[in-house]
């Protein structure tokens, strides 16, 4: 808990508790008891917390030091993304075609 602690407080550096209890829909006096350790967040709060600061909540629990979450969070995400390297490297196969008719000439 203490870790959780550290990095929510670490995290919320510029950030003041009014702000951020709006931001995660929750009461200051909420917020407030999580700092002081008296209740533990819901974890729909932590990922409300990880979505806004755009880290992982492996980082924030503690079970990692890496801050950068997986942007590409369900299957759908990974079929677009590969969907848009097809069309990158289709593109390049064209490039690469045009520049061995090229060559062929000399």
């Amino acid at each position: 808990m203490e870790i959780l602690i550290e990095r929510l407080k670490e995290l919320m550096a510029d950030k003041t508790l009014k702000e951020m209890a709006e931001k995660l829909d929750i009461s200051p006096s909420t917020l407030s008891m999580y700092f002081s350790g008296k209740r533990i967040p819901h974890p729909e709060i932590i990922i409300k917390v990880c979505r806004y600061f755009d880290v992982s909540s492996d980082y924030l629990l503690g079970l990692s030091d890496v801050k950068e979450r997986d942007k590409y969070l369900n299957e759908n995400d990974y079929v677009i993304e590969i969907k848009k390297l097809k069309k990158e490297i289709s593109r390049l196969n064209e490039i690469i075609g045009s520049i061995k008719k090229e060559i062929s000439k000399y």
